[in-house]
């Protein structure tokens, strides 16, 4: 793995990560999601659940993904470029505000 491959994938996991963990996605997809693994909020939240509301926990489960599909498919990298572009847009604009 090059330096660029792995700036492109630390940032598709940031971004994976805080998508999964802290935002509403189009349609609700994500908070959707952590509602079906478990996540309540008047009647508490699941082990599992638990796992997908912390970016620093759900960031360890895609990273692993990602290396795996990146072992299998080293041309899987250009799916991750988007999610990485989408990263330092996120960046850029937390520094700007």
């Amino acid at each position: 793995m090059n330096l660029i491959t792995f700036i492109i994938y630390a940032l598709a996991t940031w971004r994976l990560a805080s998508l999964f963990a802290d935002e509403q996605g189009p349609f609700d997809i994500f908070a959707r999601f952590r509602y079906w693994a478990g996540e309540r909020e008047r009647v508490g939240t699941n082990f599992f659940a638990k796992g997908l509301i912390c970016v620093w926990c759900v960031s360890m489960w895609v990273s692993i993904i990602l290396v795996t599909l990146w072992i299998l498919y080293p041309a899987f990298t250009l799916v991750m470029i988007p999610f990485a572009l989408s990263a330092v847009a996120c960046i850029i604009n937390g520094l700007v505000e």
